[in-house]
């Protein structure tokens, strides 16, 4: 007892410098000690959850650090090194991101978390989309009263350019919280797009009131 005690300590301890790290910038020490945190523990999903989150802002910070050197209208060109980097931690991203489904499928925050970083995937991954949505669907099925499944939803549906799907997750969200700005802030530029201009100035109202 007092051996699974220390483990579960002792990883506790490594995911908690990793959030602090992180907090403060240093992306590299908290890619590390949640890597740690993993290796004592593998079967906390949270710590899954955070190094799937982790290794996306890892292939981010790869590739925002490579536009910096860009001129002006000149083109993302990754280096090999580079690109062999962003795509092992897009691809460790997914894997940690599922392994935390696989220890527990039936928790709608851990298929949320699957649909958000494939949702961060659109352009650099082929399908990734598709994933998202299903991600997300399972999410809602299992939490159906939390609106803010629907909001990522209809966030990525709106990037899609799916309208019509949006404006029904953004209405949704509003009738499980109508107290939720940002639902009615997204509801108003959904229906902005699909030229309901009256409706669309409703919203932003409402914004305004809350």
């Amino acid at each position: 007892s007092s051996y699974f005690l220390g483990q579960s300590y002792a990883a506790s301890y490594y995911s908690y410098n990793s959030l602090l790290h992180l907090r403060s910038g240093n992306l590299l020490n908290s890619y590390r000690d949640m890597r740690t945190a993993i290796s004592i523990n593998p079967y906390n999903e949270s710590y899954r959850i955070g190094f799937s989150q982790t290794n996306l802002l890892v292939a981010d910070a790869i590739i925002r650090n490579a536009r910096k050197n860009l001129k002006s209208q000149e083109q993302l060109n990754l280096s090999e090194n580079d690109r062999l980097q962003v795509s092992q931690a897009i691809q460790q991203a997914i894997a940690e991101a599922r392994s935390a489904v696989t220890l527990n499928p039936r928790s709608a925050q851990n298929w949320a978390n699957l649909g958000l970083i494939y949702a961060n995937l659109l352009n650099l991954t082929q399908g990734s989309d598709s994933w998202a949505i299903s991600s997300y669907q399972r999410a809602i099925n299992l939490d159906p009263r939390n609106p803010v499944f629907r909001m990522r939803l209809g966030s990525l549906y709106y990037l899609l350019g799916e309208y019509q799907d949006s404006t029904q997750l953004f209405t949704q969200a509003v009738s499980l919280k109508p107290d939720l700005a940002n639902a009615h802030f997204n509801l108003g530029w959904s229906l902005y797009q699909q030229k309901e201009y009256e409706e669309a100035a409703k919203q932003m109202k409402a914004v305004l009131t809350l």
